[in-house]
């Protein structure tokens, strides 16, 4: 039941996000910078470790990758609710739902 208030919460969190914030204006001019390459490369990393059973250093690579976005994008922006999504899987294979 928890897993599911969790995965509800996070379903909702990234709704609410997208309907207030948005990236208006922002059309097919938007370059990534090298804070959203590196918080590609530390998300695609904490994947290759979720994969490998390795969840502590997974966690921490994704949970880097989720500080950045959050400074580069704000809040609101969709890359949040994948990092978000898999920090939040990462606990919850962790076992660490508390």
């Amino acid at each position: 039941m928890r897993q599911v208030v969790q995965w509800v919460m996070v379903v909702a969190l990234c709704c609410v996000g997208c309907a207030v914030g948005g990236q208006a204006g922002m059309g097919n001019k938007w370059k990534p910078n090298e804070r959203l390459v590196e918080a590609q490369a530390d998300f695609d990393a904490a994947l290759k470790f979720e994969e490998a059973g390795e969840y502590a250093k997974a966690l921490a690579r994704a949970e880097h990758a989720l500080m950045i976005r959050e400074a580069v994008l704000g809040r609101s922006h969709e890359g949040i609710a994948r990092s978000l999504s898999l920090v939040g899987r990462l606990y919850q294979k962790k076992g660490d739902l508390a």
